[in-house]
């Protein structure tokens, strides 16, 4: 599977801009609002501020549920039928869901729906045990996600892309990536958690490569992150992993 293209509506490219980039007036009350949440999260987000994250997320769960329907994207209902397909095992009519959904959201030019989008057809594709085409496709959900700036994205699509390359026994290509993924989630307390996963994920190519003591380090360092960083939210999987090695 040939890696995503480059998607429309990249920042250095100035013809495409929508007209509500230009003229705010043209967006709805309640998207404004909502899109003045989400850039208050990011800024909280970039300046670790931990407290202005939490309130920023409790404005956008209150716009939100508020009344959903104003919010509702047509991606969403594809997404359902494509997760509804995969329940039943469809796994073409599962795809070509995923593929409307990308198609939908690069007509938006928004890089990060764009991203997610790539993002979800990696997800069922490794699902799908499709581990071949899912490694192909995640370069070009990692490069999608950078175009977003947004670090926790670009963390996802970097996990993705080193899970897939471990179950291919792609070690080297995986501790490469696992390294991104750590200095990406480095120095933010609001990535707390997924520094702790990275750390242990890169922990696990390296006990691949024979690096035990680096590896040993790694474990050791996310243990400190997800015990003693108390805005670390320590999931039930991180602990099991944590035991496991």
């Amino acid at each position: 599977m040939n890696p995503p293209q480059t998607p429309p509506g990249d920042e250095g490219d100035p013809s495409s801009k929508r007209d509500s980039d230009n003229n705010p007036e043209a967006i709805p009350p309640e998207s404004q609002a909502l899109m003045k949440a989400v850039e208050a999260m990011g800024k909280a987000t970039e300046n670790h501020d931990v407290a202005g994250a939490i309130q920023s997320v409790g404005q956008l769960f209150a716009l939100v549920m508020a009344d959903p329907s104003k919010y509702a994207r047509a991606p969403d209902g594809i997404r359902e039928r494509a997760w509804a397909c995969q329940a039943r095992g469809d796994v073409a009519g599962a795809e070509a869901a995923w593929r409307e959904v990308i198609a939908l959201e690069e007509q938006t030019g928004e890089a990060r729906f764009i991203a997610k989008a790539h993002l979800d057809m990696g997800t069922f594709l490794m699902q799908t045990d499709q581990d071949d085409r899912a490694l192909a496709h995640s370069e070009g959900v990692v490069a999608a996600a950078r175009r977003t700036d947004l670090e926790i994205l670009v963390w996802h699509a970097l996990e993705q892309r080193t899970c897939c390359a471990l179950r291919l026994g792609r070690f080297r290509l995986a501790l490469e990536t696992a390294e991104e993924g750590v200095r990406t989630t480095a120095g933010n307390e609001l990535l707390a958690r997924n520094h702790a996963w990275a750390r242990i994920l890169r922990a696990a190519c390296r006990v691949e490569l024979g690096e035990h003591a680096q590896a040993l380090e790694d474990l050791e360092a996310s243990r400190s992150v997800a015990v003693e960083n108390p805005v670390a939210i320590v999931l039930p999987g991180l602990c099991w992993w944590l035991t496991r090695w």
